[in-house]
């Protein structure tokens, strides 16, 4: 009878290890692969592009040793490049927003739909709209939290990189007005993967 016990035991867990892998694969292939095929920093794409000729399981175990050390630094506080350098990666710039402060959250996201994945620790600069002249800059903390002082009335592009690069830069076109104009909303940063028609975008919460 305890023999009996412990085959079944043994049988249901491989079972259960059996449908994890099934899931997990699952997962993989369809969901996380499609979004980082394409990006050299997505490490994930090492078992992509091997999953057809190698074990899952063995591709499994070889992302997760070399995912460790990335998510393992996208918790650190960031080491900004200073200044910061402007860029812009939009294909098509969004509607100019007009704010009343400049503070908010930067948080990362992938797939589609998105699916937030936690804080960006990233690095912020605010630049004229005209010739790009960088005139403040700021440094999300651990928590993704970022807040600008003293910004005077203007048009203004607010450029956020992350200081891994592994994600695409944000480039947000707004205005900064005085009371009674412009919103009082947070702003909200979400740091995406560089895709084909995906960068990284802002928009208000």
């Amino acid at each position: 009878d305890l023999i009996a016990e412990q085959t079944s035991g043994a049988s249901t867990v491989k079972k259960r290890l059996i449908c994890w892998w099934n899931r997990a694969e699952y997962i993989f292939r369809h969901q996380i692969c499609p979004n980082c095929r394409h990006h050299s920093w997505c490490l994930i794409h090492v078992m992509c592009l091997s999953l057809p000729t190698v074990k899952f399981q063995t591709g499994v175990a070889v992302v997760l040793t070399l995912m460790v050390p990335l998510l393992a630094a996208a918790q650190q506080s960031p080491k900004c490049k200073s200044p910061i350098e402007y860029g812009n990666r939009n294909q098509v710039d969004p509607k100019r927003s007009s704010v009343r402060r400049l503070s908010g959250r930067v948080i990362m996201e992938v797939g589609d739909p998105a699916k937030e994945l936690g804080a960006v620790p990233a690095c912020l600069g605010l630049f004229t709209e005209k010739d790009h002249r960088l005139i403040a800059s700021a440094v999300a903390d651990e928590d993704g939290h970022f807040k600008f002082n003293s910004i005077p009335a203007g048009r203004f592009r607010l450029v956020v990189r992350d200081p891994q690069n592994a994600f695409c830069l944000a480039n947000m076109p707004l205005r900064v007005v005085a009371w009674p104009r412009g919103t009082t909303k947070s702003l909200v940063i979400h740091m995406r993967p560089s895709g084909i028609d995906d960068c990284s975008y802002g928009d208000f919460k």
